[in-house]
């Protein structure tokens, strides 16, 4: 029988066709479903470690920031010349307050030198404290200079907090990056005792530049077109953004998250010292991948996430790659 009488027969070739068809097309599938699976979890699992190594380089650089502050004002405590304005301020301030004539001679001979290390280690301020909590000197001479912070209205602030445990502990303290009334935006200070003699005879203290922090935060390499870092405190019962970030410049103290409400899931988890990493929704309602930690050098809850459709670009065109594949095979 040749082989065109064999195919006049309609349903032994149909047959034929359909076993041909299962059996060759079903091993394709299991093949492509495999490689696809496989190469998704790869993929998944690549994009998150890049964010995974997004956020320690920021951790990184956060800690390295904040150890090289605390070399600094320890430094500074213990340099001679600190000894001798604190000296010289205290006694002046005691004898004549800050408008007395031996208050402006000792403020006209030692502010040089004093501004000069506040602007070159970019500070925003330096301050001199008496072992009673006086603010006696300051570079840029706020409405805080004079205040007591230990009774007064600002003691209740971070540079107060920061006095205080440098005062009594004697040793150097960084205070939460929060709202300050007299610069009317953010600040972090940080103080360490001054000693002289094994004696405390004053603090001084140092305000951080905001700026400096917001750049190691705000360093979006790594994390393309949608992705950005977002830190947050808990205040109470918020979660209060604490810098400004990508898609909202002015998030800084004013916005906030109701702890418990679900707005934004893993910045609950990270301000209440939780870490983990996945795919969850964002302060926008926009699905992130994410991944999360807790500072405790600056009581932060940090997130580092891209928006999912950038995330998983790279999968949805090995979806399209595979199909392809598929459909020329059969």
């Amino acid at each position: 029988m040749s082989i065109f009488h064999f195919f006049k027969r309609p349903r032994i070739a149909i047959q034929l066709l359909t076993w041909f068809l299962t059996i060759s097309l079903l091993p394709l599938a299991a093949v492509t479903l495999i490689v696809y699976g496989r190469s998704k979890h790869s993929l998944e699992h690549e994009v998150t470690q890049d964010l995974l190594s997004v956020a320690q380089r920021q951790s990184k650089q956060i800690i390295s920031y904040i150890r090289e502050r605390e070399r600094n004002v320890t430094t500074l405590s213990r340099t001679p010349d600190i000894i001798r304005a604190m000296k010289t301020f205290d006694d002046a301030f005691k004898k004549g307050g800050l408008f007395s004539p031996r208050y402006m001679k000792a403020d006209r001979n030692l502010r040089p030198f004093l501004t000069y290390y506040q602007e070159s280690s970019n500070y925003d301020d330096l301050y001199l404290f008496s072992s009673d909590g006086d603010a006696i000197f300051s570079v840029t001479q706020g409405e805080d200079l004079g205040s007591n912070f230990t009774t007064g209205i600002y003691c209740e602030t971070g540079l107060a907090e920061v006095f205080n445990r440098a005062s009594t502990i004697l040793g150097t303290g960084i205070s939460d990056f929060a709202y300050y009334p007299v610069t009317n935006e953010p600040a972090a200070f940080i103080a360490a005792p001054i000693l002289d003699k094994g004696l405390i005879i004053g603090v001084v203290a140092l305000q951080m530049n905001n700026e400096a922090i917001y750049e190691i935060i705000n360093d979006y390499t790594g994390l393309g077109r949608t992705g950005e870092t977002v830190i947050a405190s808990m205040v109470e019962d918020r979660a209060v953004f604490q810098a400004p970030f990508q898609h909202d410049p002015y998030a800084a103290f004013r916005k906030k998250i109701e702890l418990g409400s679900n707005r934004d899931p893993v910045v609950e988890k990270a301000v209440r010292g939780r870490k983990g990493s996945g795919i969850t929704v964002d302060y926008r309602n926009k699905a992130v991948l994410a991944v999360w930690k807790y500072t405790p050098d600056m009581r932060w809850g940090r997130v580092t996430k891209m928006d999912l459709d950038e995330a998983f670009a790279p999968i949805d065109q090995l979806r399209v790659v595979s199909l392809w594949v598929s459909l020329v095979t059969l």
